[in-house]
């Protein structure tokens, strides 16, 4: 299964900027039934976060100011789990001035 590229982008709330919110937007996978989501603070230690995912859009709501995530999603169906996607690093900011990803 070939799983294309993953945007992310940061959404900060209008009422809060306590509740951020990093979501995760992704190409469907030929033969994907389902997705995994893989998270770490760095991107050499990947985490399970979700699995089971139907569609291809996933919201991360536990982030916190001036800490930096990395992502990565696997499609999966009845012949197993793909190898990760691309990576994703991104940094959540202090205040809603600066925002830095890479991926």
């Amino acid at each position: 299964m070939k799983l294309l590229y993953i945007l992310l982008f940061l959404l900060l709330s209008q009422y809060s900027f306590a509740s951020r919110q990093i979501v995760l937007t992704w190409n469907t996978s030929d033969g994907a039934i389902t997705y995994n989501i893989y998270r770490g603070t760095d991107c050499s230690s990947l985490s399970l976060v979700s699995t089971g995912v139907a569609i291809t859009t996933w919201i991360d709501t536990d982030v916190l100011r001036g800490q930096q995530y990395c992502y990565a999603v696997t499609a999966v169906n009845s012949n197993g789990e793909s190898a990760y996607s691309n990576t994703y690093l991104i940094f959540v900011p202090m205040s809603n001035l600066t925002m830095m990803g890479s991926g």
